[in-house]
């Protein structure tokens, strides 16, 4: 008995036909290469991923203003955390305890900061990406 793999005999143009897979993985290649050579200038990501949160925390607690972090942030999770972000009342960090970060490829960080902000300390999950040479967030959970 033969097993064919579909894949292999799709039409071309298709998907999943050959051609469709090798430009793919090209564009994926290109990609990483960018992501690389951005890598090498934007710094360290978790000095980065530190004052982000910091300051993330400091506009919700209306300590700075929120544009400051816009230009910081991919444009559609500025879309989706600007409610979020106008929330009086909550109390200004005080302090960053640590920064653990992972960078599963170059230009892909995926960072935790944990931040005291009175008596309680929080965490700050974020996911960066290297674009023109500094790091964006592209995805932030806290």
């Amino acid at each position: 008995m033969s097993i064919s793999c579909l894949e292999h005999d799709a039409p071309a143009g298709a998907p999943g036909a050959p051609g469709e897979e090798l430009a793919e993985e090209e564009e994926l290649r290109q990609l990483a290469a960018i992501r690389a050579s951005a890598r090498r200038r934007a710094g360290a990501p978790d000095a980065f991923a530190g004052r982000v949160s910091m300051a993330l925390l400091e506009v919700e607690a209306g300590c700075r203003n929120a544009t400051q972090l816009a230009r910081l942030c991919a444009p559609d999770l500025w879309d989706r955390i600007g409610e979020r972000l106008r929330r009086p009342g909550t109390v200004a960090p005080t302090a960053l305890l640590r920064v653990l970060t992972q960078e599963p490829v170059p230009g892909i960080a995926n960072t935790v900061s944990v931040v005291r902000r009175g008596l309680r300390v929080q965490p700050v999950a974020m996911r960066l990406d290297a674009r023109s040479g500094r790091w964006i967030v592209t995805e932030l959970r806290y």
